[in-house]
């Protein structure tokens, strides 16, 4: 026999907190989910890395910022749930999304990686952080290097030719920072 509906709901209020929370964490991806399906207009980012990864990702939003809405995860929030709850707080009037997405051990990135689906993506660093989990810098690194494989069919895309991603020169990179140093009012040091 089939439990009915109420049946179930009662049993699921009995149950430890855990299993709620895993119910919501649930609701949060799929959710997260059919929003990021409609953002299409939305240039999604992705920063992951053994350091460095909440510099670069409010670096990165604040010089987006100058170009047009830009949401970003806060502080150090880059596990799956504060990913999720990203995608969620993004909407179709946001220009870019900025995400970073830890990797604390083998196959944890392959959630954020199929979440944020990053029309852009940076790789900061790769360290001894969570080495025991890994075993080895190789295996840290192929682990980081799934964010920056997920751009590999786009890289021939008409827009990056005419965008000029990865062809960064230190004029443009003057630039970048100069526009950040000018939108925070960040004291200059010598040049």
């Amino acid at each position: 026999m089939i439990p009915s509906l109420d049946s179930m709901r009662s049993t699921l209020h009995r149950l430890p907190g855990i299993v709620k929370w895993g119910v919501r964490e649930r609701s949060s991806h799929y959710g997260a989910i059919l929003n990021r399906m409609r953002l299409s207009k939305v240039t999604f980012v992705g920063i992951t890395g053994s350091a460095g990864k909440t510099t670069a990702k409010d670096f990165a939003a604040a010089i987006l910022a100058t170009l047009g809405p830009c949401n970003k995860n806060s502080i150090t929030a880059n596990e799956h749930y504060h990913i999720n709850r990203t995608v969620l707080k993004t909407k179709p009037g946001h220009r870019f999304c900025v995400i970073e997405a830890s990797a604390t051990r083998p196959g944890y990135l392959d959630h954020s990686v199929r979440m944020i689906r990053p029309q852009i993506a940076a790789l900061t660093l790769i360290a001894r952080e969570h080495y025991s989990a890994y075993g080895s810098l190789e295996a840290i690194a192929s682990e980081k290097e799934k964010l920056i494989a997920t751009l590999r069919n786009d890289m021939s895309h008409p827009e990056i030719a005419r965008i000029g991603l990865g062809d960064v020169d230190d004029v443009r990179l003057k630039k970048a920072i100069d526009i950040v140093v000018d939108a925070n009012q960040l004291p200059r040091t010598p040049a």
